[in-house]
Order: structure tokens, then sequence, then C-alpha cells
């Protein structure tokens, strides 16, 4: 009998990494944004509307804000520029029995040009999108769908926009999952694979959002040895998008891996620490690897999460800081 309890236990902190909430975009851009088969809270709204399946069938409530601070390096004058930050992220999803509710707006940190066709006028890009995600079979099969909608600035006051929208829909299928228990340790592994196709969004002056599809794998495996608890995920994810807005290049194909682990220790399961790294590489060869790097601390219900990573062009090299807040609550 008491074997059979320890065993339970030791599932139950397998679980907890899991279950718990972590931040939002940042998170992502932390683990050089492969996060499609992955996309398991708030911040995945926009990524893979169908992380938005619940968790845990007890409920559970999220909420996230984030910014971003842009430091610009111009490589033909060789000087670095900063810019403040700016809020870039909002969100909001509400789970239970592997249904979720969600809501979100997103704004890039930086402006850039209105289209291909017009490099003089400049615009800051945002998209507010609202929408659902559903678990089959066990939480097997997630699937969910997102209507979204423009929220983009021009710096030029004369214009207007018109109500074109676009949508987001995504799937994400665990293909393995298993767990060793024994009296003193145990070990889990999970396999899931996610795709997600992102239509574009357009008015009659502005491409606020361009066409694009990614799919990607994520597997971990989490562990508990003596009085720690731990959870290794690694991603890989493929992304085509039509056009690279801010980049001004068409059919850009970026290859992503990332990595991320959390742990803790048995008697203080409310405090988790997680840090994560990642690298994108495009298949325009004027372009350089983009490296990234994240960490955070989750206490309770309170995630606090930082991440650096690069974003190159030809002209400029611009480092971003992303840092993070999440509130997330499950029912008793």
């Amino acid at each position: 009998m008491a074997i059979h309890t320890q065993r339970w236990l030791m599932a139950s902190l397998l679980m907890a990494l899991s279950a718990n909430g972590q931040a939002t975009s940042t998170r992502a851009l932390g683990m050089g944004g492969a996060f499609v088969a992955q996309a398991n809270d708030v911040s995945g709204i926009p990524i893979n509307p169908a992380g938005m399946a619940s968790l845990s069938e007890r409920g559970v409530f999220e909420f996230a804000l984030e910014g971003n601070q842009i430091l610009r390096y111009n490589n033909s004058a060789e000087t670095p520029e900063t810019e403040n930050m700016e809020l870039t992220y909002l969100g909001a999803m509400l789970s239970a029995f592997d249904t979720g509710l969600g809501l979100y707006w997103s704004q890039d940190a930086k402006t850039s040009p209105l289209s291909v066709h017009n490099t003089t006028d400049m615009a800051q890009r945002g998209v507010l999108g609202m929408g659902a995600g559903k678990g089959f079979y066990d939480g097997t099969i997630k699937l969910g769908a997102t209507i979204d909608w423009p929220a983009y600035t021009l710096e030029s006051q004369n214009h207007t926009s018109s109500s074109a929208g676009g949508y987001t829909i995504g799937t994400i299928i665990q293909l393995a999952d298993r767990a060793s228990l024994s009296a003193h340790s145990g070990l889990q592994y999970s396999l899931s694979a996610g795709v997600t196709q992102q239509s574009d969004i357009e008015d009659d002056r502005i491409l606020n959002r361009a066409e694009s599809l990614r799919y990607g794998v994520s597997m971990a495996l989490s562990g508990l040895f003596g009085n720690q608890v731990s959870r290794l995920t690694l991603n890989g994810e493929v992304e085509q998008t039509d056009i690279d807005i801010y980049r001004n290049i068409e059919d850009l194909k970026t290859y992503k891996l990332g990595a991320e682990w959390t742990f803790f220790s048995i008697g203080n399961e409310h405090l988790q620490y997680t840090l994560r790294s990642g690298i994108r590489q495009f298949d325009e060869q004027d372009l350089s690897n983009a490296l990234s790097f994240g960490a955070g601390l989750n206490w309770k219900s309170h995630t606090i999460e930082v991440a650096g990573w690069q974003e190159p062009s030809e002209d400029f090299d611009d480092y971003l800081v992303g840092l993070s807040y999440t509130f997330s609550m499950e029912k008793d």
C-alpha cells in the first residue's frame, strides 16, 4: 500500500511539470520560436490554437502580458540604436474538460514598411484574435482555430483600414506517452506533432500579416530522481512564409530548433526554474543564423519570463529582449 502511494505521488510530481502554465510568447522566442507542437499555455493562442484544449479537468484560467525592447545595430554605420520597451502581447484563456476559449492581442515591437511596393511609409503591425480549442480521445488529438482582425498603426495619420480579417487553424497530435514508475524514481516520455495554417490579413493598403505554414515535433522527457524533478523538452519546427514583411523576402523558409529545461525540488513544488535556448536558420543566404536564450521563474500562480534573441536583416541586426508575466489559476 505504501509503494502504491509513493508511485501515485511520483506520477503527480511528474504531471506538475506539464500542468504548470508558463509565460507568453517570450517563452517560445527563448527557444528560437519552435513552439507549434508544444503550445500548451496562453502564449500559444496565436501560434497554435489547438493548445487551448485543457490540461486539467478542474479548469484553468491564464492571463499574460509581455513587452519587448529593441537594440538595433546599423551594419553600414556600425552604430547601435536603442528603442523603448513596447507592450507587445495581452492574452487570456479559460479551459476545462478538454475545451478552451481564448482572446489575445499582439503587436510588433518595431515598425516596418507597408509592403514590398511601398517601403517609404511605415506601420506597426498588430493582430486581435479570439478562438477555441478542443481535445478528442482523451486529449490525444487537439484541434483549434482563431478568427483574427488587423490592429495596426500607421506613422501617417491619413489612413483608413477595412474590416478584412483572417484565421489560424491548428492541430496537436500526441504520438507517444509512456511512463515508468518505481518506489524511488520515475520516468515519463512523450512525443507530439503540431501543424498550423495561418491566413494573410490584408486590406486595400497594407499587408498586416503574411500567409504561413508551420509544422514541427516536440519530445519531452520528465524524470524523478531522489528529491529532484526535471523535464527536458526538445522542439523542431519548419515555418514557410509567403513573404517576410520585415526583411522584404518572398517565400522564406525558416528552420527552428529549441530546448527547454524545467526543474524543482520535492517539498518545494511551488517554485520552479526554467532555462531555454534555440536557433533559427533561414534558407536565405544573406541572413545569418539567429540565436536565442531564455529563463523563467514560476512561484505558485505567478510566472516571470525573460528572453533575448536576434532578428537579422541585410542592413540591420536587431537584438530583442522580451519580458513577460503570466498569472495562472487552477480550480481546486
